[in-house]
């Protein structure tokens, strides 16, 4: 009796652990994904078809759809994967649906035309934003859609250059529209960039009419933007570019919280993801000039690339720490390295090659990964909602999996396929972001809540999810020449996603004219989650070939691949750094209040504080504020930070002068200027000023130190709001003698908008070297290098705020100049 009643506990608990496994293990069965507690299942309505449909059981974003299924009608593509795994399957087919319906004919803003539709073929960011923004749909066309839809993403770019107004004479050049955004646009956000690496992408798919007209518009395009980047934004002093960091541009979600409301510090940071892109777009340029057969534009751009990656290297680089990119340098005058993680910008820092493979791989153990997928900022933000702070994004997800596909690191990789494949199972879409800590597309009611933000189908998240299976998995690779396959799949993923069969397939992938069906092989001895499946041989069209890639003049209209793999054991030292939300701290301390008793700021004895002066570490993991600030009797500029001893993360700075030194400070008021145009308003600022004609000019003066000063216009700027628009003020400012410190005497005064003409800041500081024994006045005025993004025909339809029209809006009152010592 006890041996039968053994056999029925044994036999219970065999099923409960089974149902359980059912639930919520990380291998496909029977057509149903987990995600969580969320429950996605798959049904097969015509599999011959293509026909499914997918019920879940999570919270869905709005609410939508309501009944929480989708069908997904795959009859018509002619591009299919056959793995095996229905669920797979049919989650591409349902990629390639969105990108269809992200493919439009007109498009329409609310910030365009009052939002009247403007009619044009291209790519529609997503399901809430139907419009063509810059970085999204060049990110989305360098990922997959140029593949998709190359003649779409070629107009979807073309869009987004632009040439001079009409009523503005200048040489009308094309150059690289910046969407609206923090303080006016550009030069604040200056990843515009990005553009580059769409249009490279679009080159390799067109067909050889459209490619040699669109290569030419590509590189005066690309020249012209860089060209003018080289001279408002480009310090010669650090080698780096400034501006908002790539995607992530909504300021307090990943710079300090006072940012919400005032940009300088954005706009005077240098930052990883920029940079990079910059160095990206350089080599891009460069080939684009060798293709064109024009050498010393080649030599030019190919040099500014090799010299901007050892700038990164440089001044970006933790080389202490090993394994760390700051994610920007702060201040834009003593460069202050803040010690956080950008996801997309190490990502590309390893797809572009300026991290090597022993730096790739430390980059990729070190980052921190959860259960539902990586987080696109690290360490994240308290009391700030959830958006890129606390956010997945599955696009930057897509590009830290084709980052460690390039650095062979199979878990990562591993983990961002599941990731990508069970958010969008369960969401029954490629929403844009989910939450870090949940896997949620929003989380309600909660301490903090969110994405702010999120939309179905987007853009960008679409062609990620493509990107996975066509680049990785499959591993397709294009060239301007040709075409190879280089598939990349861990060992995981085999065992989890393809356990039923020893054989995948993409049949119908499009390159240019040709067609190709690509069939893997994976070796009949099965192994464990370690290691991954690489490329063993290949054989195209029934012949054995090389593991280089083939030349579209070999390639037939329709082509066979077979491509045989076999198991690669870990090289490097791949592992993954996990964190669970629920257990471990995934914040970074609270910024200092900055008090003069430590009393005030001591109220966790794991909390200490890292101190600069001028630039300069004077105090590592202190807690004593008073003994450090009464060592100095003169004018000096502190940083301070928090540091957690517990996680060792550490927030963003806060910058005070704690001490005034006014015999190192020249002001010069308005009411001291002359001035060609505008007029002086109570002996304050002047008014109606900055036409191209106007200028401000200083009396002569002389400083008392000779050294380097950096000199600040007290401005306004009410042209529109602190979060969006295009009508940031820039001018050039000269000096009447020879700058020695890096051999010219002009830089660009950059004035972001203030959303009111009676709030006066301070513009973004520029730096000339000054010697005691001269006597210097400063010009202010407009060259031909000078524009934001009002003076561009694409705005001529812009209705939110100033800057639309025929005329550019490129206006500012000015109260003071201010120059001050820094060293």
């Amino acid at each position: 009796m006890r041996s039968n009643r053994k056999i029925i506990y044994l036999l219970c608990l065999y099923i409960i652990l089974s149902l359980k496994y059912f639930l919520f293990a990380d291998t496909n069965y029977q057509n149903v994904i987990t995600n969580g507690l969320n429950v996605a299942k798959l049904e097969i309505l015509n599999q011959k078809m293509n026909q499914y449909e997918i019920s879940t059981t999570a919270n869905l974003r709005d609410n939508l759809p309501s009944n929480k299924k989708i069908k997904i009608d795959g009859s018509s593509l002619d591009k299919t994967i056959n793995t095996q795994n229905d669920f797979f399957d049919a989650l591409y087919l349902l990629a390639q649906i969105e990108a269809l319906s992200n493919s439009v004919e007109r498009i329409q803003d609310g910030a365009y035309d009052n939002g009247n539709p403007y009619n044009i073929s291209v790519f529609e960011t997503g399901e809430k934003w139907t419009y063509v923004w810059t970085r999204d749909v060049a990110y989305s066309i360098d990922l997959a859609l140029a593949a998709f839809d190359p003649l779409r993403s070629l107009n979807s770019l073309l869009f987004k250059s632009s040439k001079y107004k009409k009523n503005i004479k200048r040489n009308n050049s094309n150059m690289i529209v910046q969407d609206t955004g923090s303080g006016g646009s550009y030069p604040i956000s200056s990843d515009r960039i990005v553009w580059a690496l769409g249009a490279w992408e679009t080159l390799k798919h067109l067909p050889d009419t459209e490619r040699k007209l669109f290569l030419g518009r590509a590189y005066d395009i690309l020249s012209c933007t860089l060209d003018q980047d080289r001279k408002i934004i480009y310090d010669e002093v650090t080698g780096l570019y400034r501006g908002e960091q790539s995607f992530l541009d909504w300021r307090e979600q990943s710079y300090p919280q006072w940012t919400y409301n005032n940009v300088n510090s954005i706009a005077a940071s240098k930052t990883l993801s920029v940079n990079v892109l910059n160095y990206i777009a350089l080599k891009i340029t460069a080939q684009c000039a060798k293709e064109l057969s024009m050498m010393s534009a080649y030599k030019k751009y190919h040099q500014w690339a090799q010299d901007l990656k050892s700038s990164i290297n440089n001044h970006l680089l933790n080389k202490e720490k090993d394994s760390y990119y700051a994610y920007l340098l702060s201040d834009g005058v003593y460069n202050y390295p803040v010690e956080k993680n950008d996801l997309l910008g190490l990502s590309l820092a390893i797809i572009s090659g300026i991290a090597d493979q022993s730096l790739s791989t430390k980059i990729l153990n070190k980052y921190p990964v959860g259960p539902y997928g990586p987080s696109v900022i690290w360490p994240q933000e308290k009391n700030i909602p959830i958006y890129h702070n606390q956010g997945i994004w599955p696009f930057v997800t897509a590009y830290w999996i084709k980052a460690a596909k390039k650095a062979k690191h199979y878990e990562a990789v591993a983990h961002g396929i599941s990731s990508m494949y069970r958010l969008t199972a369960v969401n029954l879409s490629n929403m844009e972001n989910y939450d870090f800590t949940s896997g949620e597309a929003e989380v309600r009611n909660q301490s903090i809540n969110g994405p702010v933000v999120n939309s179905r189908r987007q853009l960008w998240s679409v062609a990620g999810y493509l990107s996975i299976i066509e680049n990785v998995i499959f591993g397709a690779d294009i060239s301007l020449d040709g075409i190879s396959f280089d598939p990349f799949i861990p060992t995981k993923i085999k065992n989890s996603l393809f356990a039923n069969t020893d054989k995948i397939e993409l049949i119908n992938y499009k390159y240019r004219d040709t067609t190709h069906n690509v069939l893997i092989q994976f070796p009949k001895k099965e192994n464990k989650n370690q290691g991954s499946y690489e490329l063993e041989t290949i054989k195209l069209n029934g012949k054995q070939i090389s593991k280089s890639l083939v030349d579209y003049k070999r390639l037939k209209k329709s082509n066979n691949w077979i491509i045989t793999l076999s198991h690669k054991r870990d090289k490097y030292g791949c592992k993954l750094h996990y964190i669970n939300p629920s257990e471990d701290d995934i914040y970074s301390p609270a910024m200092p209040l900055l008090l003069k008793n430590k009393e005030d700021n001591i109220r966790n004895p794991n909390i200490v504080y890292n101190i600069y002066s001028n630039g300069f570490f004077v105090a590592l993991r202190t807690n004593d504020f008073s003994h450090i600030f009464n060592k100095f009797d003169k004018n000096n500029t502190f940083a301070v930070q928090t540091v957690d001893l517990q996680t060792e993360y550490s927030s963003h700075f806060v910058l005070t002068n704690l001490i005034q030194n006014s015999n190192n400070i020249i002001n010069i008021n308005a009411s001291e200027m002359s001035n060609m145009g505008g007029h002086l308003v109570n002996n304050h600022h002047f008014e109606n000023w900055g036409y191209k004609s106007h200028y401000l000019k200083t009396p002569d003066f002389n400083v008392p130190i000779t050294g380097n000063y950096k000199v600040i216009c007290e401005y306004s700027n009410g042209h529109g709001p602190i979060n969006t628009g295009i009508s940031c003020g820039i001018k050039k400012i000269s000096l009447n003698q020879l700058n020695k410190m890096n051999n010219k005497n002009y830089d660009y005064i950059v004035m972001p908008q203030l959303g009111s003409w009676d709030r006066y800041e301070k513009s973004i500081p520029v730096i000339f070297h000054l010697n005691a024994n001269k006597k210097y006045s400063f010009k202010i005025y407009e060259d031909d290098t000078v524009v934001n993004m009002s003076y561009l025909e694409h705005n001529s339809r812009y209705s939110a705020w100033p800057g639309g029209g025929d005329d550019s809006c490129n206006y500012v009152n000015i109260s003071k100049i201010h120059i001050e010592l820094i060293e």
